[in-house]
């Protein structure tokens, strides 16, 4: 999974490791391309073995950045463990990205973009749902079947995971993950009041959220 971090002037992107997706004859040998794309003068990756309480250190020569050119890799042996990322311009750190290694699915996370709707009929907020372990860490191969139930003021008008390969109808209430996640688009009715979303998949523990309208000022996450 390609996690794509973005704070002001920089972008950085990694490549999660999953151990789920090494035998351990593989996870001696091989190598792991991890990539970051970003407009910072220099950038370091550490990675941290589970519970080795330190980092290897994986340094990069500076980025020119008058180029287009601003894709860095790195060969690193996987282990399980932590991947993190810094960013520096004119000698500060300026940014900070981390990835860890995901246990098994245990729960599902759910999120939305905004806190609280426009009871007109065409307002939409998106619900975000990830599939985590038990340190609440997003399952980066998970495909678990995810169904939402919407009840309120408001209808569930399209759900999507980014997998061309999904041909499940966009308006189904069931959609598999794609690495890990899926979001669902979720519109106002022209009444006012609370659209309550839960989400749910088999063997998951679920999880809601609550949507309120705007002239409603208590939201709850």
């Amino acid at each position: 999974m390609d996690i794509l971090k973005k704070i002001n002037s920089l972008e950085i992107l990694i490549p999660i490791i999953n151990e789920t997706k090494y035998n351990r004859q593989t996870v001696k040998t091989a190598n792991r391309i991890q990539q970051a794309n970003s407009n910072c003068h220099w950038i370091w990756c550490f990675s941290m073995v589970f519970n080795s309480g330190s980092w290897n250190t994986y340094d990069k020569p500076p980025v020119n950045g008058t180029t287009a050119d601003l894709h860095l890799t790195w060969n690193i042996p996987y282990e399980p463990g932590t991947l993190k990322a810094v960013g520096k311009r004119n000698g500060e750190i300026v940014y900070t990205t981390t990835v860890a290694t995901a246990g098994a699915p245990a729960a599902l996370r759910v999120s939305a973009d905004k806190k609280s709707i426009n009871s007109n009929g065409e307002d939409i907020v998106h619900i975000k749902v990830e599939i985590v372990d038990v340190n609440d860490t997003v399952v980066p191969d998970a495909n678990n079947e995810i169904q939402f139930e919407v009840k309120g003021e408001g209808k569930l008008i399209g759900v999507e995971n980014g997998n061309q390969r999904d041909l499940t109808s966009p308006t189904s209430k069931i959609k598999k993950a794609f690495n890990g996640l899926v979001l669902g688009y979720v519109q106002s009715t022209q009444k006012q009041g609370n659209i309550d979303i839960k989400v749910s998949s088999n063997g998951l523990k679920d999880a809601e959220i609550t949507i309120e309208d705007l002239k409603n000022n208590i939201v709850k996450l």
